[in-house]
């Protein structure tokens, strides 16, 4: 148990119990109601403080972390609480670290699928050309409607909203997907409970919403570049391929001597 909750199992246990034995004298109860409250303060202090000390933990930790990767170095990122994000864009490499759990490297060509879910519910889905085969097969039978989806949800209200995470499908079998909660409503009413100065749940909303949209136009960018390179790839295979087929036949007519379709061959594959 805390500190902090000691405090207050304190001020709530013994205060009970004093006045229980107080035989209605209005200066015991009085005194045992002041003892309690100031119990009840200095633990919830404690409590406070604890949370925020455990947070900066958290984020120095993952910055730690962050720095200490080999051949990456971070051109863009978002260090929270909860997990962090980042990209090496000379490298084209993926850092990723939920709330408990290791920080993970990958290459861009390892992403298969972006998710976002606002309580649970997939409202957007972007997905590489190998995580679009893997939704066909396994995911036919999901309306189509989610695709290219909307945040909000539709119909919703911005206070009813509990949770929005991303989720990140990686082609790793050890440590299929990653999942980020970018808004937590517990996690914001915890802390305007310790700060009356913190963002309301509307502006805490807005403002994880607008670094999730950035971090989705991020990783769609990204999908789209391997997507793009990989079919450019295929595309060079296919007609390397081509140009040995025509280069053997013409050599199995009797065109093309050994000694000829050695060189052309050559040149084909520079």
């Amino acid at each position: 148990m805390k500190r902090g909750h000691l405090f207050i199992f304190a001020a709530l246990i013994g205060g009970g119990y004093f006045i229980s034995k107080s035989n209605n004298n209005p200066l015991v109860i009085l005194v045992t109601i002041i003892f309690s409250s100031i119990l009840l303060i200095i633990g919830s202090v404690i409590l406070i403080r604890d949370n925020r000390k455990k947070r900066e933990g958290k984020i120095k930790q993952s910055k730690m972390l962050l720095n200490q990767l080999e051949n990456f170095s971070a051109t863009k990122k978002i260090v929270q609480p909860w997990g962090v994000i980042a990209i090496d864009e000379e490298n084209k490499k993926i850092a990723i670290k939920e709330e408990i759990g290791s920080l993970a490297t990958y290459s861009y060509d390892d992403i298969m699928r972006t998710e976002i879910l606002q309580d649970g519910e997939i409202t957007y889905r972007k997905s590489s050309k190998v995580g679009q085969i893997i939704d066909g097969l396994i995911l036919a039978d999901i309306s189509g409607a989610i695709f290219g989806g909307v945040l909000p949800r539709e119909g919703s209200e911005v206070n009813e909203v509990k949770a929005v995470d991303l989720k990140i499908v990686i082609k790793d079998v050890h440590k299929p997907s990653f999942n980020l909660r970018f808004f937590d409503a517990h996690r914001e009413k915890e802390k305007r409970g310790e700060n009356f100065l913190a963002d309301s749940h509307e502006i805490a909303y807005e403002k994880a919403l607008s670094n999730l949209k950035n971090w989705k136009d991020i990783l769609e960018i990204i999908i789209d570049k391997s997507n793009s390179e990989k079919k450019h790839t295929s595309n060079n295979i296919s007609s390397v391929s081509d140009e040995l087929i025509k280069l053997n036949d013409l050599k199995e007519k009797g065109i093309l001597s050994e000694e000829e379709f050695v060189i052309e061959k050559k040149k084909v594959l520079k």
